[in-house]
């Protein structure tokens, strides 16, 4: 992930919704289909607009109701409930994502992120933050406040059943309720895979009857609260009418929000051995063993890792530097869940970050540039004797290698950006 574009964002005062921290949740096209919903919601409103959204992380959908609002010329107001603080069980929610969401909570910056980026995007009077779980926030709301309700908090079935229950107490008539991250309905799937599913506990699994990835909680809370519901790409609706009924949006004019848009990763195209992607003014071709574009996506930033992550300028940069791998095929296994890259001798194969990646016999080693020309020939116990764990990694998987020096740069990152908000806050309170 590249913290250096999200440092800058923050000390130039522009928003940022890049990979790092997360901080764009979810598939970007859902977003499409915010406008439309304000839009029907409009038609049956006699004053200004109220949302409320239960789940806000760095605050992209926040501000795609604002802007929303704004777009159709109407008059509103956003209310975010969010904890922003660690919410995944890393014991069942096994990702390497969900340990880095814990963690930008855990230190505060994903909340600073949140209100940086609300300051920023020229939203911040009709955006209000309530800082708490929504188990905490809700019940104090007053009934029928609400024409709409977003629900895009925990997804573990408890806490979903919750927020839904409340948000029918909330909405007003012929409101909408809405959420997130319903890939597929219960009717699509066994019941009882769902319910084991669900009772599990776990955040996002695979359909073991369809082979699709869902959130088994989100599924089967919507279906007990109101049956079968419209959804497009994930994005679910149902209209408070007397009865739940199901809602047609006009999609004529559904397009992504600019703030999304420069931020989304957008599939370029492919060959045998690569995605070919592209995030805001730059071009990557990911090796199809990394994973899906979305997952893959992750590790982008301004260095190239060959011949996994190559990047450039243009698409036909990025496709003749594809070309200029063809030699190179994807492994056909794997070390420990990362890439056969076995090497009889030290091979440095790219880098990352700062660090040279290494490889030798069945060892992958991260080296930081700084320390010069290191010699692997002393052995392992040799190496982690005489550097810092901080500078040389050492590892079986290629994987294992850049995650620890993601954890590594993070935490740098979080210090330097931590001490530079104090330093802008205590200018700001001298002034």
């Amino acid at each position: 992930m590249s913290y250096r574009r999200l440092a800058e964002a923050m000390l130039q005062g522009r928003p940022y919704f890049g990979p790092a921290l997360r901080a764009l949740q979810g598939p970007p096209e859902r977003h499409k289909y915010i406008r439309p919903v304000v839009k029907s919601v409009a038609k049956n409103a006699a004053g200004p607009l109220e949302i409320l959204e239960i789940g806000s992380w760095a605050g992209a959908s926040a501000i795609s109701w604002a802007a929303a609002l704004k777009e159709l010329g109407l008059s509103g107001h956003v209310t975010c409930v969010d904890a922003w603080l660690p919410y995944f069980d890393l014991e069942k929610d096994k990702g390497g994502h969900y340990e880095r969401m814990n963690r930008a909570a855990e230190t505060g910056m994903v909340y600073k992120l949140f209100q940086h980026n609300v300051s920023c995007s020229g939203f911040a009077a009709m955006i209000e933050a309530k800082v708490g779980g929504s188990r905490q926030i809700l019940p104090s709301l007053a009934r029928r406040s609400f024409d709409v309700i977003y629900i895009d908090g925990s997804h573990t079935l408890e806490d979903v059943l919750f927020d839904v229950r409340e948000a029918k107490r909330l909405i007003r008539p012929k409101g909408i309720i809405c959420g997130d991250d319903l890939e597929l309905q219960l009717g699509d799937l066994d019941p009882g895979e769902v319910e084991a599913a669900a009772g599990s506990g776990q955040d996002y699994v695979v359909s073991v009857s369809s082979g699709v990835s869902y959130h088994p909680g989100v599924t089967l809370a919507v279906a007990r609260e109101f049956g079968e519901v419209r959804a497009w790409d994930g994005f679910w609706a149902a209209r408070f009418s007397g009865k739940w009924r199901k809602v047609a949006l006009d999609l004529a004019e559904s397009e992504l929000p600019a703030h999304v848009a420069s931020a989304a990763i957008r599939l370029e195209g492919e060959t045998p051995a690569y995605h070919l992607i592209s995030n805001q003014d730059r071009y990557f071709a990911l090796a199809k063993q990394l994973g899906p574009p979305d997952v893959a996506a992750e590790i982008l930033g301004d260095e190239e890792l060959q011949p996994l992550v190559l990047t450039g300028s243009t698409l036909e940069e990025i496709r003749q530097k594809v070309e200029q791998q063809r030699d190179w095929q994807p492994a056909r296994k794997s070390v420990n869940g990362g890439p056969d890259l076995l090497y009889p001798f030290p091979q440095v194969v790219g880098s990352y970050r700062g660090f040279n990646v290494v490889c030798c016999k069945d060892t992958i080693y991260g080296l930081r540039q700084s320390l010069g020309e290191v010699d692997l020939s002393v052995g392992v116990a040799a190496l982690q004797a005489r550097y810092d764990d901080q500078d040389a990694i050492i590892c079986n998987s290629l994987d294992g290698v850049k995650a620890r020096i993601d954890a590594i740069e993070a935490e740098r990152a979080v210090r330097e950006l931590t001490a530079r908000l104090r330093e802008l806050e205590e200018y700001s309170n001298n002034t």
